[in-house]
C-alpha cells in the first residue's frame, strides 16, 4: 500500500486528481478490492486482476479492461485503444460511467473465478 501511495504523491498535482479520481471509481465499485502496484503501475485486484492504470506525459493508460468485447465499442469511440487497454489523453475529461461499467464488467468475471 505505500508504495502504491508514492506513486501518486511523485505526480504532478493535475494528473494526480486525474489518477485519484480513477481510483476513487475503482474504490466506490469495488470497496473490497486491494490496491497493489504492478510493473510500477497502480491498480486494484479482486479474485485476479480488476484494473491497472498509470500517468504518462500527454495520457493516463487504463489496462486489463474488457475493451475487446462489442458493447463497449461505441463508448470507446474517442479513445485510443490497444488490446485490453485505453488511453485517456490529458486533454480528456476522464469517462467515470464508463470505466464503472467495466469495473462492474470485471466484478462479473472475476466473481465466477471463486471468492474474493
Amino acid at each position: 500500500m505505500e508504495l502504491f501511495n508514492d506513486y501518486f504523491v511523485a505526480l504532478g498535482s493535475e494528473v494526480r486528481e486525474r489518477m485519484e479520481q480513477i481510483s476513487k471509481i475503482v474504490k466506490e465499485e469495488a470497496p473490497e478490492a486491494k490496491p497493489t502496484l504492478k510493473y510500477n503501475m497502480p491498480g486494484y485486484e479482486w479474485n485476479g486482476y480488476l484494473i491497472h492504470f498509470s500517468a504518462f506525459k500527454q495520457h493516463i493508460g487504463l489496462y486489463a479492461i474488457p475493451n475487446q468485447l462489442p458493447e463497449f465499442a461505441e463508448k470507446l469511440i474517442g479513445f485510443k485503444t490497444g488490446k485490453g487497454s485505453m488511453q485517456i489523453l490529458h486533454t480528456q475529461t476522464i469517462p467515470e460511467d464508463l470505466i464503472r461499467e467495466m469495473i462492474r464488467y470485471k466484478l462479473s468475471q472475476n466473481s465466477k473465478k471463486g471468492n474474493g
